[in-house]
């Protein structure tokens, strides 16, 4: 498995992960449900577009496991958190891909991970001129 391969099977890992979360932040809370869905909508279209580029190069696409932890969705600010996290968790990902990527395959990631940071910001997390980096890492 090349580099880049590996980088969209952890991705996509992360993605179905999401899916989860957001389905179940929609079902626990009423005041989040909209922002939920909308969010899992946009993960889906991620996850299904990461699968189709693995089957592309013939690598066998990660399934999503049969449950995630749900420890500490007990309350929306909990959940908030949660999201951001995560989103977090993809962001730096999608960072890894598109030093990876060139050409249109590029500005396809650059896209993704822009609607990542856009959706970090609806869920609570500060606008960042880097998603994705840790700024306790930068110079």
């Amino acid at each position: 498995m090349t580099m880049l391969n590996d980088r969209r099977q952890a991705l996509l890992e992360l993605e179905h992960q999401a899916v989860w979360l957001f389905g179940t932040i929609a079902a626990r809370s009423s005041t989040l449900r909209e922002l939920a869905l909308v969010s899992k909508k946009e993960r889906e279209i991620s996850r299904d577009k990461l699968r189709a580029e693995l089957l592309a190069a013939e690598e066998t696409p990660s399934s999503p496991h049969p449950g995630y932890p749900n420890e500490g969705l007990d309350s929306d600010e909990d959940m908030r958190l949660a999201a951001r996290t995560l989103l977090g968790q993809l962001s730096a990902v999608q960072l890894e891909l598109v030093a990876l990527t060139h050409g249109s395959g590029r500005a396809t990631v650059v896209t993704i991970a822009t609607n990542t940071a856009a959706s970090s910001t609806r869920w609570g997390a500060a606008p960042s001129a880097f998603p994705g980096l840790d700024p306790k890492n930068a110079r």
